[in-house]
């Protein structure tokens, strides 16, 4: 509930803002990195998270496609 409230109270804000003139792009900006810094702290960014296949050494694990 809180998030919807925040997301809520800050469209208003940004309304706000823009009927007074002032130039949203400073606010989007700082909040687009604000969004991107906590993705990253929170460990989401990581690649390691990406990884679908392990390397063993086994020689039954090598793909069998091809571009032939």
């Amino acid at each position: 509930m809180w998030k919807e409230v925040t997301i809520g109270v800050l469209a208003g804000i940004f309304v706000y803002l823009l009927a007074l003139g002032m130039d949203p792009a400073p606010f989007l900006l700082l909040g687009g990195i604000f969004l991107v810094l906590r993705f990253y702290i929170q460990g989401r960014g990581v690649e390691k998270n990406l990884e679908t296949l392990e390397y063993t050494g086994e020689q039954g694990l090598a793909s069998q496609v091809t571009f032939a």
